[in-house]
């Protein structure tokens, strides 16, 4: 199970890298202006070309942690009353 769950995942990961490939050769062949691509970059693929994408990621990280913090310390009904 774990080996097909690798194989899916590795299987995303180049379908992505082809389409990122892809558009930045698109991007290249249309563009001969850095700013005109790098602004294509960053509204293309904010998640890893945007200037804060990092500081975003790290954000949600330390979401992550504290919503887990949380889950040890409340109940699930208060967790739940906090969602609304």
């Amino acid at each position: 199970m774990e080996k097909i769950q690798s194989t899916q995942f590795l299987s995303i990961k180049e379908i992505r890298a082809k389409s990122a490939q892809q558009r930045l050769n698109s991007i290249d062949s249309t563009c001969k202006n850095w700013q005109a691509k790098a602004w294509l970059l960053e509204r293309c693929d904010a998640q890893y070309f945007a200037p804060n994408a990092q500081e975003l990621e790290n954000i949600k990280a330390e979401m992550l942690e504290v919503k887990s913090l949380l889950t040890k310390v409340l109940s699930p009904q208060e967790i739940k009353n906090d969602d609304e």
